[in-house]
């Protein structure tokens, strides 16, 4: 996966599956794939929340 690839594609595809379910009850395949497109690998950010919480946990013991 590209780090920094464009999400642009994803948000529009939200804002009309947000339209598509008020009009139709249902969003379109393409537009389910398109919302689903992973922004980050697991992993990353599984790393990225355990360094937060870490952060978090040493300022209280401070």
């Amino acid at each position: 996966m590209e780090t920094g690839a464009p999400v642009r594609d994803v948000l529009e595809a939200a804002r009309k599956s947000g339209r598509q379910l008020v009009r139709d009850g249902r969003m379109s395949l393409e537009t389910l794939k398109t919302v689903s497109r992973e922004f980050l690998p697991l992993d990353r950010y599984v790393g990225g929340l355990d360094w937060r919480f870490q952060q978090a946990l040493d300022a209280l013991e401070m």
